[in-house]
């Protein structure tokens, strides 16, 4: 008995072991938790501030996105011909469009103005005739016949197509300075083709005066062109006497005065009909490659008259030398 008092049984020692390893591994245990729960709680925090950060960020996104000027030709594609992607800048002529920057892509690289019945227009991006490509406009209003692959067409159904009214009497530069009654407009009244012509009054009270439409069209510069006009004009009566001028133009500049045309028949040669007129010359454009082409009829009589014109066609074609 006393030697069990002094000292331990070896299987109280075993225990005792026992019991210790157990308490270390405890907490060893507890030490483990502890640490993977702070690890888990850091984890936590960083990815929620990282979440945060992102909503944020993606808000500010969303914003500069929608603050974002139009996508521009060069972004969407380039060519503007088919759509004529019009910007709202309004125009009147070329000129007013000259602030409007263009891709540099063949058929979208040129500033140009879609005016329709001489009100103000709307600048687009189009093509340049002879760049071998068609844009919606030019294609519409058969501006170029060698890109769109056909003769220029206008029967005014959507407007003037480009043609510009014009008149010159004489006796406006005189120091009285006559009165001169006249006007060019689309009407309902007659038409060759589709719904629209032209109906041009002119009173001829002076025994004078020229009223025609006008317009430019764009040919290879430096070089020789054919250039032909056609157009039908309708006569109210038909009459020997008292008839007045069919006249035509082709040139390098827009004609001012009576004298610049020439006459390629009269009118009242036939009563209640259409008659077709037509007209030819060959030119050598210069470096503009501009040619204009205009058309319209004269007074030699005092009489108010009124005469309707419609469908007219163009024909450019440039002469290549062998």
């Amino acid at each position: 008995m006393a030697n069990n008092a002094a000292g331990k049984r070896p299987v109280d020692k075993l225990a005792s072991k026992s019991y210790s390893q157990l308490q270390k591994m405890e907490i060893k245990t507890w030490k483990g938790v502890f640490i993977i729960a702070l690890f888990a709680g850091i984890f936590g925090a960083f990815a929620f501030m990282a979440n945060s950060d992102s909503e944020a960020f993606m808000s500010s996104y969303a914003k500069v996105s929608n603050s974002r000027p139009p996508a521009t030709d060069l972004e969407t594609g380039g060519r503007d011909a088919d759509a004529s992607k019009k910007r709202n800048i309004t125009c009147k002529t070329e000129k007013d469009c000259s602030g409007l920057i263009c891709p540099m892509v063949v058929g979208g690289d040129k500033p140009k103005c879609d005016l329709i019945d001489r009100k103000a227009g709307t600048c687009y991006c189009g093509g340049k005739c002879g760049d071998k490509y068609c844009d919606s406009v030019e294609k519409r209003d058969n501006t170029c016949p060698k890109d769109c692959n056909k003769d220029y067409s206008e029967s005014f159904e959507s407007g003037f197509g480009g043609w510009v009214p014009k008149h010159q009497i004489d006796c406006e530069t005189d120091a009285s300075r006559c009165i001169f009654n006249w006007s060019i407009k689309r009407s309902k009244q007659k038409a060759y083709d589709g719904v629209y012509s032209l109906a041009g009054y002119l009173d001829g009270n002076h025994d004078d005066g020229t009223i025609w439409v006008e317009r430019p069209f764009e040919v290879a510069p430096n070089s020789r062109i054919n250039c032909e006009i056609s157009f039908y004009l309708w006569s109210e009566n038909d009459s020997d006497s008292n008839q007045w001028p069919v006249l035509a133009y082709a040139g390098l500049k827009n004609p001012l005065k009576e004298k610049d045309f020439s006459i390629i028949g009269r009118t009242d040669e036939v009563a209640g009909q259409w008659k077709k007129y037509s007209y030819s010359a060959q030119l050598t454009s210069d470096a503009s490659g501009k040619v204009w082409m205009a058309f319209g009829f004269g007074a030699t009589s005092e009489f108010q008259r009124t005469y309707f014109l419609d469908k007219v066609s163009v024909s450019l074609e440039t002469i290549l030398d062998r």
